[in-house]
């Protein structure tokens, strides 16, 4: 199960960077889940400091910074 959402972040993150999420109820359904778990999802991404905002006349999620998201395991000597 931490597989499929990991690559729900993923995509999530792709889709936002390019500024081609769609509506919540679009992207919700492009992934197969609900608009609550999705805003589940967002609000996590938001929490580990993603700063996500949605444009309403674009109906798409963007970063208001440049960046992207990641999920990885740090070693104390470095990044696998």
């Amino acid at each position: 199960m931490l597989e499929k959402h990991i690559k729900r972040l993923k995509l999530i993150d792709h889709l936002v960077q390019i500024k081609g999420t769609g509506s919540p109820k679009t992207l919700a359904n492009r992934l197969g889940m609900s608009e609550r778990s999705l805003y589940i999802l967002l609000n996590a991404m938001k929490e580990n400091e993603a700063p996500i905002a949605y444009d309403r006349s674009g109906k798409s999620y963007f970063y208001e910074q440049t960046g992207r998201f990641q999920i990885m395991f740090f070693l104390s000597g470095g990044v696998i």
